[in-house]
């Protein structure tokens, strides 16, 4: 897939897809990171590390369901440390009727190896129907090296790097940069743009801090237009 540029309309979302069924999963509640504006890093420990069960995964997704897009949240846990991620992506490439795949991860962590292994179980755009969409991974990176882990904090930039570059090489699917803008990385948009480019990612998205976000590192310094306008 070429690169398809910046993207802040984020009803392109369900877009392929919004009258069938879409579900999101909490694939886990373990995660490397200790981001400031996550629950676990406020409430530690409220959680529990644990991983969906797979007998309860299993009568979630299965035939009958038909379930169009499965979506692994970035949300209580990443995706990429679940337990029974490979079990539960094995169980869905049997079903006939084979949810797409949204992945949401910072990607901080994992081996060369697991990449490799993860790649095997995604499902690219069908070069007979360009149009219709594969699994769509994202990477959830605030930053470059010297500023993602600023908000993203434990990050390895270079584990994270390392993922991206290996899922590129053995998927020809969609894979996005989600950058959230804060106070103290606003100024390198353009610089990781660039580099998602570069990577051979396909979209880049930006979007603002939340709510969650602590007020230090809410965006000051710059309108929201501005930043848009550093990008092309």
């Amino acid at each position: 897939m070429e690169y398809q540029g910046l993207n802040t309309n984020f009803n392109h979302i369900d877009r392929h897809g919004s009258w069938r069924r879409r579900i999101q999963v909490e694939a886990t509640s373990r995660c490397n990171l200790a981001c400031p504006g996550c629950s676990r890093t406020q409430e530690i420990g409220m959680y529990t590390p644990t991983d969906l069960n797979m007998d309860n995964f299993k009568l979630l997704v299965r035939e009958e369901n038909n379930i169009y897009c499965l979506t692994y949240s970035l949300a209580m846990g990443d995706p990429i440390y679940a337990g029974t991620l490979f079990q539960q992506l094995q169980h869905i490439s049997t079903l006939k009727n084979r949810p797409k795949l949204w992945f949401s991860t910072n990607g901080s962590g994992r081996s060369t190896e697991w990449w490799k292994e993860f790649t095997t179980y995604l499902s690219p755009v069908d070069a007979q129907f360009p149009t219709f969409p594969g699994d769509h991974i994202e990477f959830a990176v605030d930053g470059l090296e010297d500023t993602n882990s600023i908000y993203r904090v434990h990050a390895r930039w270079d584990t994270i790097i390392n993922g991206i570059k290996t899922v590129r090489e053995n998927y020809t699917g969609k894979l996005v940069w989600r950058y959230n803008v804060f106070e103290h990385n606003y100024h390198q948009v353009a610089e990781a743009q660039q580099l998602a480019k570069d990577l051979g990612l396909n979209e880049f998205n930006c979007i603002l801090g939340d709510d969650r976000t602590p007020e230090h590192m809410l965006l000051k310094s710059r309108t929201w237009k501005e930043i848009l306008n550093d990008l092309s």
